[in-house]
């Protein structure tokens, strides 16, 4: 008799099992009044560099925090400056700046600047998909030994202020300025400058935009006066005869200046990222709670991906649904898709999947691995009027295999529950592979195309 343990579920899902993971960017489209921070300089046609928002770590972090200080505040103002289509029309470059105060190892702070100004980059490539991520650049400041000083400078209350300032200006490196600084008034300096001067400067970072130069348009040159000299003598008509040699100067008649042709061309619309959340009510339905993304790649095409990963044990009554299972999916949309919105309509897919399973109803139960593949068709529609909320029905037909262990739970004499192998076996499987009835959530839709401007 072979006895085994239910840890093969738990821990064995974890480590073998490789779950996509799906990163979902909501960009909202609303109208963006023109920010306070911004002004185009068209007075004098240069670049316009625009302090634009700093945010705080937490000390030895670069982990950004929303709710930290006043990050909220911060990185609101930095969503409202990028959905500007105005300014990001004229946008030359985004600079990030990062540095920390000058405590701690100095390598360690080098890359924890770093550190910290990538991850307000990465904020931005994540929120904003549509901005050009190689106009966005990167500097480690390092230490702020410049702020130090001019804090402490700024500062009467520094212990043995004027002794601090003349170490701060010295030539010592960095790491010999740290550690005489904590001799000076028997470290008096140091827990001060520790408690009342670090703290505003573990700044992380400072985002700087810089837009393009605003050109003047010149105005169309007025055209000359004509002169032009007529002699009345030499006028045949003229029967006076005491003609008289007259000069005149004529003006020719105003023509207006030829309007330039501006042909109206097609302009694309940042193109919002669309993603699409499901769940399967049948499978909601028993339990087995299960999840689903997915990505319209075009029109007519789109990749799925599905968890199912319900980990239900109830060793008291010795029932257990356990299954996490993978599949990924990739559809072709039928139809005209001019006038249809995005992942809406009749579709045909292929589908694949793997993942474990541990299944037990009272006196017996089976563990085991599957992995199955086909194909499925299916229908999608709008049920609600801004078309976000969706309903998806599809079937999928193909082959599935599974080699799984069954057994019986028994308990010993302590009241230990243990789980006797009876067989190994294999099955192959023709037939449905998958029926679904979605309830589908749906972020953004496809933007559409404007005419230029006149």
């Amino acid at each position: 008799m072979k006895i085994f343990n239910r840890e093969f579920g738990t821990i064995g899902l974890l480590r073998a099992l490789v779950l996509p993971l799906f990163c979902i960017a909501v960009v909202t489209s609303r109208a963006s009044a023109q920010s306070d921070a911004v002004r185009m300089s068209a007075e004098n046609g240069g670049y316009d560099t625009v302090g634009v928002v700093t945010v705080d770590f937490r000390l030895n972090s670069s982990v950004l925090i929303r709710d930290y200080k006043d990050n909220a505040s911060a990185l609101e103002r930095l969503d409202l400056l990028f959905q500007d289509r105005k300014l990001l029309s004229t946008l030359d470059y985004v600079v990030i700046t990062a540095g920390t105060s000058p405590e701690g190892d100095t390598s360690v702070n080098e890359k924890l600047s770093q550190a910290r100004a990538l991850a307000l980059k990465s904020y931005l490539v994540w929120k904003f998909p549509s901005l050009d991520k190689d106009i966005i650049q990167t500097f480690s400041a390092g230490e702020d030994w410049a702020g130090l000083r001019r804090e402490v400078e700024s500062d009467p209350r520094v212990p043995s202020q004027s002794e601090v300032l003349a170490l701060l200006d010295s030539s010592q490196s960095n790491e010999a300025k740290k550690a005489a600084l904590r001799q000076i008034a028997d470290g008096s300096a140091y827990t001060y400058i520790v408690q009342h001067i670090l703290p505003r400067l573990r700044v992380g970072t400072t985002l700087f935009l810089r837009v393009k130069p605003t050109v003047k348009p010149q105005p169309a040159p007025k055209p000359e006066k004509e002169v032009v000299v007529v002699k009345e003598s030499e006028v045949a008509e003229k029967k006076e005869t005491n003609a008289v040699h007259v000069d005149r100067t004529i003006e020719p008649q105003s023509v207006e200046p030829a309007q330039p042709v501006v042909i109206e061309e097609p302009v694309e619309r940042a193109k919002n990222l669309s993603f699409a959340l499901k769940t399967n009510l049948l499978f909601d339905l028993g339990t087995a709670i299960n999840i689903e993304a997915e990505v319209p790649i075009g029109k007519r095409w789109s990749v799925a991906g599905e968890w199912i990963f319900p980990w239900w044990l109830i060793e008291s009554d010795q029932i257990a649904l356990q299954t996490g299972v993978a599949t990924l999916e990739a559809r072709r949309w039928l139809g005209n898709r001019e006038n249809k919105q995005l992942l809406t309509g009749w579709f045909l897919g292929a589908h694949g999947g793997w993942g474990y399973y541990d299944l037990e109803w009272k006196d017996k139960g089976s563990q085991g691995e599957l992995w199955y593949g086909g194909l499925s068709g299916g229908y999608a529609h709008t049920i609600s009027k801004n078309g976000h909320w969706r309903m998806e029905y599809s079937l999928g037909l193909g082959y599935m295999h599974t080699d799984y262990t069954g057994y019986i739970p028994e308990k010993d004499d302590e009241g230990n529950l243990h789980l006797v192998r009876q067989k190994e076996a294999k099955r192959d499987y023709f037939g449905p592979t998958r029926a679904k009835v979605s309830l589908v959530w749906m972020f953004n839709r496809n933007s559409k195309k404007r005419g230029g401007a006149q």
